[in-house]
């Protein structure tokens, strides 16, 4: 068919030949449903868990109540984190910052309770 339905595919594939390994997917940061993004479209996987974005800084002029205008959003983003760090050290620079967001950053925070609460309860599956 086509490149990006061979992509899917290939996803799905190696999702499903591991189901004990949890997936922790960032949904994108284009503005559109995820159901039209790879690999966040693959999130009805019983092992994938896909992130989007928020921010919380209300302010930003990307927000509206609290949901960032640049995330993937639709039916297979499973749960949102915090996706805003406005203060994150320039490479190289001492006293340089600059301002982040989206589900890059967001995703890691999911990562990071799964991995707490499997370690809280290692029957969790």
């Amino acid at each position: 068919m086509s490149e990006i339905h061979d992509l899917q595919q290939t996803y799905e594939d190696f999702f499903e030949a591991n189901t004990d390994t949890l997936f922790v997917i960032a949904a994108g940061n284009a503005g559109i449903n995820a159901v039209y993004t790879t690999p966040a479209n693959t999130s009805s996987l019983t092992n994938v868990i896909t992130v989007g974005a928020v921010q919380t800084d209300l302010s930003g002029m990307n927000a509206h109540n609290g949901v960032d205008f640049i995330t993937n959003f639709g039916p297979k983003v499973d749960i949102a984190a915090v996706g805003q760090f406005p203060y994150v050290p320039i490479s190289g620079g001492t006293d340089t910052y600059d301002y982040y967001l989206g589900t890059s950053f967001a995703a890691p925070h999911v990562s990071g309770v799964a991995a707490l609460l499997r370690s809280y309860n290692t029957s969790l599956t």
